[in-house]
């Protein structure tokens, strides 16, 4: 906006006009109100990949109650598919499908997709111990009754017209937190940054991982990803 009022400036002092416009206090007001003074978003918090280990380890599994199970697969699949907590509480079990290597999560609800158009996100298969494919496999086998992934379990139908809320996501992973004897203030969207900060760890092209989560610039990328020695790969250490 500053941009425009400086053309407009010079257009009309090109023109001669005795009272330019674009010189207006309501003009110049509207400029400086545009300009973006807020400090840059940190997200401070960020699950680590072995903290994440441990929460897998304990919170997954058909053999723990359905609302540890339920904690456990939820959790894996913020970190697995770089999800926001709306996101992960909104699927419902047609937007799942899956083949011999991945399974395929259709993400209806995203703040960024303004038009109301469906993205298609894969998580891969592994024969590592923790494949959150593989658990959440079990976990839909654990849920036949219900139309969406993660139902609300405290009203248990035969329809369940009711999906898990954002906020008792946010309740149950204090209790996950605890358990796992992890004191740091992790919150569902530290596992978003904690999957785009392990991502660039491991060596993963940054185009590629804010394609998987879908950042559209790469300043609003940036907060998600802690700086340390393995994402500045190298910076640090020039002579």
């Amino acid at each position: 906006m500053e941009g425009a009022r400086a053309v407009l400036v010079w257009y009309f002092d090109l023109l001669g006009c005795q009272a330019n416009p674009a010189r207006a206090p309501i003009a110049l007001a509207m400029a400086q109100g545009a300009q973006r003074r807020a400090p840059p978003v940190v997200h401070h918090e960020k699950v680590t990949g072995e903290e994440m280990k441990l929460i897998y380890s304990r919170f997954t599994g058909p053999n723990l109650s359905l609302i540890d199970h339920q904690i456990g697969t939820v959790l894996s699949l913020l970190f697995g598919a770089f999800l926001r907590v709306s996101e992960v509480v909104a699927l419902r079990k047609e937007d799942i499908s899956f083949d011999t290597r991945h399974v395929w999560l259709t993400i209806r609800r995203s703040k960024t997709d303004q038009l109301g158009k469906a993205e298609r996100r894969p998580i891969a298969r592994s024969d590592s111990a923790y494949c959150a494919v593989a658990n959440l496999e079990k976990w839909m086998a654990r849920v036949p009754w219900s139309a969406f992934l993660f139902p609300c379990l405290s009203t248990v139908t035969s329809t369940a017209t009711k999906p898990m809320s954002a906020d008792s996501v946010r309740a149950k992973l204090q209790r996950v937190l605890q358990a796992c004897g992890i004191a740091r203030s992790l919150t569902p969207h530290s596992f978003r940054g904690g999957a785009a900060t392990f991502a660039v760890e491991k060596g993963v092209p940054v185009r590629a991982v804010m394609a998987m989560g879908r950042w559209q610039s790469p300043g609003g990328f940036a907060p998600y990803v802690a700086v340390n020695a393995k994402t500045l790969a190298g910076a640090d250490n020039l002579l």
